[in-house]
């Protein structure tokens, strides 16, 4: 059985970047979101690990920032593995993020998406 991976990010080019590169790791198929609020209307799919951008907010100021998303889904899929992905080094965000039970923080940087696959094969073969 496939372990299903959504990826929500709201930059385009990041979203499909990110699907490409865990679509290579076997046995996973990665469905892909450009607003929190999409991602949400389908948990029902059963995400067993989430890639979660931090700022879901730049292209639709009206949309659902990261870390509302991010309860969201800690309160409807409690046992999802959520790894927020962000530009933002601040430590009280990467602190916040903790509170509402992210699994993981990645920054935004060149090392970024190798950084996720990494995590996704980890949490994978705990499983």
């Amino acid at each position: 059985m496939k372990t299903t991976i959504f990826v929500i990010d709201d930059d385009i080019v990041i979203s499909e970047m990110l699907k490409s590169v865990i679509m290579n790791i076997p046995e996973v198929e990665a469905v892909s979101f450009l607003s929190g609020e999409d991602a949400l209307l389908n948990l029902d799919l059963n995400p067993k690990i989430i890639v979660l951008d931090y700022f879901l907010n730049t292209i639709n100021p009206q949309a659902m920032d990261g870390l509302a998303v991010l309860r969201e889904i800690k309160r409807t899929l409690p046992s999802a593995k959520v790894i927020i992905l962000s530009g933002q080094e601040d430590l009280e965000v990467v602190y916040k993020l903790n509170q509402y039970q992210a699994d993981d923080y990645i920054v935004k940087d060149k090392d970024a998406i190798l950084n996720i696959k990494g995590i996704i094969e980890k949490f994978i073969k705990k499983n």
